[in-house]
């Protein structure tokens, strides 16, 4: 006899008739014997029943964590907590409710009727409809569970259909979610572009602008300094005539007579040949109007000096010069000085001037020779200069001529 339950009275199963129960019967009575898994201590379950509650359902439909699971609830006298969670009128099979009970431990199927009351069975035919109704009973269990299992199926597909209902709608969702979301991006990116293309021509008129405004303000410097240039010259031209009204009689029939012809540019007479040096003696003939292209010519033949001290030299040698030769010398320097021009150096007879801010002495130079008709020598080595300078009709000489003058 199988050792009784402590709380039913009944005794338990043996494992090999769990073990023998088919994959249905056993679907069927798992659930609870997990619940009984669940409701049972730590104590009681111990390692194994703690390990085997937290086993997934699959490993325990079959195989070795099924076998285990059989082992622990005989061992360890769980059948009871079974039994309990077990409703009997809930519509078990009748041979898995028997086993559950108590009635019929260790068989699934029930013997012939015969064998169950302890009685031989009168008649061969009793003996056959009581296999036909147990045959019949089993069909009937099958037909349940399979009625069972197709409604589960049924229901889970119902679930399925639900849930991809759900997944494409959410999916609809989405996807108008990103439509939306491109056109978003698209309209943000055409309003972009339009605010840039806004602020280019916008930054485009500012420019004009501004360009118009500096070309406005050149013009009016240029005039402004024009406008000097011819202020300054009337003076000179003023003072010199005044010098040489006032110069003494012996200085004047002293004068040596010039063979060059004046005009814009003055020419040499057939014999002399440009650069020499009787060329240049010619060219410096008194009250001749000379414009020196000052740093050009100090710093070639001056350089060693600092830049105030090769101003003086050259200011004392053109002094010099215009003392001579009666010349009227003016020296441009590159730069600013208070007033734009000056005396230096106690040459009484040389004019100094700044070519000032915005301005290079080259570009003085040309103002200055398209401010006046006069006759004017330009002396520079300065190559663009020398062009410009007979393009606006002055006669031109290198500063190594000047200095053979001054010599």
């Amino acid at each position: 006899m199988g050792r009784r339950h402590p709380v039913t009275g009944s005794p338990p199963p043996s494992a090999a008739a769990l073990m023998d129960l088919d994959a249905d019967r056993w679907a069927l009575l798992l659930p609870h014997i997990k619940g009984a898994l669940r409701a049972g201590s730590d104590d009681r379950l111990g390692a194994r029943g703690v390990r085997l509650r937290t086993a997934p359902t699959g490993r325990l439909a079959g195989g070795r964590g099924r076998r285990e699971l059989c082992d622990l609830i005989v061992a360890e006298d769980l059948w009871g907590l079974v039994r309990a969670r077990v409703d009997v009128a809930g519509g078990l099979p009748d041979d898995l409710a028997r086993i559950v009970t108590g009635h019929l431990p260790d068989a699934i199927a029930p013997q012939a009727s015969g064998d169950l009351a302890g009685e031989p069975d009168p008649s061969g035919d009793g003996r056959q409809r009581a296999r036909d109704r147990q045959r019949m009973k089993v069909l009937r269990e099958e037909l349940d569970a399979a009625r069972r299992r197709a409604a589960g199926a049924e229901a889970r597909a119902e679930a399925a259909a639900r849930d991809l209902d759900a997944a494409r709608a959410e999916l609809e969702t989405l996807r108008d979610r990103v439509a939306g979301l491109e056109r978003q991006r698209t309209d943000a990116g055409a309003e972009r572009e339009r605010a840039v293309d806004r602020e280019r021509r916008r930054r485009e008129a500012e420019i004009v602008d501004l360009q118009q405004q500096l070309a406005a303000l050149r013009r009016a410097d240029e005039e402004r300094r024009a406008d000097q240039r011819r202020r300054d010259t009337a003076r000179e031209q003023a003072m010199a005539a005044a010098e040489r009204h006032t110069t003494d009689e012996r200085r004047r029939d002293a004068q040596p007579v010039t063979r060059i012809i004046p005009g814009r540019p003055s020419r040499l007479p057939d014999d002399v040949v440009p650069g020499t040096t009787e060329a240049v003696e010619l060219y410096l003939h008194r009250g001749r109007r000379i414009l020196v292209d000052g740093y050009n010519l100090t710093i070639q033949h001056r350089g060693e000096l600092g830049l105030e001290r090769q101003r003086a030299w050259l200011v004392d040698a053109l002094g010099n010069l215009a003392r001579t030769r009666g010349v009227r010398p003016t020296v441009v320097f590159d730069g600013e000085s208070v007033g734009g021009q000056q005396r230096a150096g106690g040459a009484r007879d040389v004019r100094v001037r700044f070519s000032g801010e915005g301005i290079t002495a080259d570009d003085d130079i040309v103002l200055d020779l398209e401010s006046t008709d006069e006759p004017i020598l330009v002396v520079t080595d300065d190559r663009e200069l020398t062009d410009r300078c007979q393009a606006s009709g002055a006669d031109v000489i290198a500063t190594h001529e000047l200095l053979w003058a001054l010599r």
